[in-house]
Order: C-alpha cells, then structure tokens, then sequence
C-alpha cells in the first residue's frame, strides 16, 4: 500500500479501462468528463484528496481515493440532511475504489476502505460520505461492514441515482436485537427507501441474495439510546 503521485495516473486510467470493461452494470461507475483534472488535483494535491494504491510487482492492481472538500462544497452533500450540525470542514468524501477482477476476494476494498478512513481521520475529517449505485450490492455490503449507514439519496446531474452513505448516524440506530422492527426493502425500491428515509430510518444492512434487500431501522430517540447504553 502507497500513496499514489502524479506519477501513477497512466496506471490509474490503464486499471480503470480494464475494470470497466468487466462491470456487470456500467452505473457502477462512470466516469466524469473532468476525470483526469481530478485525478491530477489529488495526486498533486494532498490538501485536496489522496490516492491509496496497491502495487504487484510493481503493477497497480487496485486503487481508492478519499477527497477533503473545500468549505464552500461541502454545504452542497450537508443539504440532504435538513438541521445536520456537521462542520464542513470536517467532512471528506469516499470517492471511486477499483481492484484488477483477478485481485478481487483477497479483501482489498476494505482495506482501502480502513485506510482513507484513517487519512481522512488523521487530518480531522471524521464525518464521511458515500455514494453508491443502487443495484452495486458489492460495494454497499462493504460500506455497511465499515460503519456506514444508507442516510440520503442523491441524483447527480446526468440522472443517475445513488445511495448516499455516511459513517456518523449508525451509532444512533436501533440495534438488531432491540424491540424497534426493521423494514426489508429492495434496493431499487426508492419510493419506499425515501418514504422511510423522510421518516429517520436509516439503511443498515444487506442481504445479498435473492432479492438484495436492505434492512432499514429507525434511529434511536435520546431516551432510548441512554436506555440502550445502560442496558449494555
């Protein structure tokens, strides 16, 4: 594992190419028409976001980028959560993650997935973000490992709709063994996920097969969230 410079960005598009042409749905990831300038920025830039790779033989065979928006950007993502008293400042984004098809099942994304989590946390920026195709069931299952709950729902300028994931509600969610019910809901549905969302639910978990269900809970009141501590 490294962090990658200005130097690495042939290997970043040449790794790119070869996962895209393998994706089982091409709204998994697409590329922005500003790519290269941002990939450029973050290699060039710390301050502006990071790029962890990891090298085989010297070959990059897997990749994760974690970016620090400037305070004036950030405002943009705090808008779908209506009152959130989160300090922009203190927010990074969990951008595009890729590992070469004959790499993957060795864990790499959730190493990765540690890792900026580190860097972000290391330089203050503890509340995180997420976005995930709705049908990537991959990358949802290991954002939610990581700590991430399903928050918000973004649709980006082009229509694609996203999953938008942060790492700073799930410690107030209902447990699974509390007495607050969860709902099953099928990925795609999103008439119901935003009807629950609107209703402080968050998504928390995932099934991976047949349907690819995702379980929402509501989040805990501060009565019974002191309950839920005491009780532990």
């Amino acid at each position: 594992m490294e962090l990658l410079q200005a130097g690495h960005l042939a290997a970043i598009f040449e790794l790119q190419d070869a996962v895209l042409s393998t994706l089982d749905d091409p709204d998994f990831y697409v590329r922005r028409n500003e790519e290269l300038d941002v990939l450029m920025r973050y290699l060039a830039c710390p301050d502006h976001g990071q790029i962890i790779g990891v090298l085989n033989a010297k070959k990059l065979v897997a990749y994760g980028v974690i970016s620090y928006p400037r305070a004036a950007a950030v405002p943009q993502l705090l808008q779908s959560f209506p009152g959130n008293k989160k300090n922009p400042t203190r927010c990074a984004v969990m951008e595009g993650a890729m590992v070469l098809p004959e790499h993957r099942c060795r864990g790499l994304q959730k190493i990765l997935l540690k890792l900026r989590k580190t860097l972000a946390t290391s330089i203050g920026r503890t509340d995180i973000f997420a976005e995930c195709a709705p049908a990537n069931w991959i990358s949802r299952h290991n954002l939610f490992a990581a700590g991430f709950s399903i928050s918000a729902f973004v649709e980006n300028s082009d229509g694609r709709k996203r999953h938008l994931m942060t790492n700073f509600q799930s410690n107030d969610l209902a447990p699974a063994e509390s007495e607050v019910q969860g709902v099953l809901v099928n990925e795609c549905d999103f008439e119901t996920q935003r009807r629950l969302v609107a209703e402080n639910y968050s998504g928390m978990a995932a099934s991976r097969r047949p349907a690819h269900e995702i379980l929402y809970r509501q989040a805990l009141s501060g009565h019974e969230r002191r309950r839920d501590c005491h009780e532990r």
